[in-house]
């Protein structure tokens, strides 16, 4: 009776070729749909090679400051000058003008 039936059925989905259909089928799941997916890896791993990079700069920043610290920490002389030129910061009785060069 089944064999009746049997020519109604496509060819594509009869032996070896439904084996072949399943795998294209599960290839597709998991390159694309699944959310462990190929696409998903690849998209993960620019994330964290982003982070990375973003660790990295924060790392040289924060020893940048470290060393500043260590230097305004150490130096008083450093320390005022600092002051002076980044705060605008002046001794008693003096007086400071500031003059910006047109270019």
């Amino acid at each position: 009776m089944i064999r009746q039936h049997l020519h109604r059925i496509p060819s594509l989905f009869k032996g070896k070729q439904k084996l072949w259909w399943a795998f294209v089928v599960f290839l597709i799941w998991i390159l694309f749909i699944d959310s462990a997916s190929l696409v998903n890896h690849l998209k993960l791993n620019q994330q964290i090679k982003k982070y990375k990079q973003q660790i990295f700069e924060i790392q040289n920043a924060s020893e940048e400051n470290r060393l500043e610290y260590n230097k305004l920490k150490g130096n008083p002389e450093y320390l005022q000058e600092y002051a002076r030129q980044k705060f605008l910061l002046k001794k008693h009785n003096e007086t400071i003008f500031i003059i910006d060069s047109l270019k």
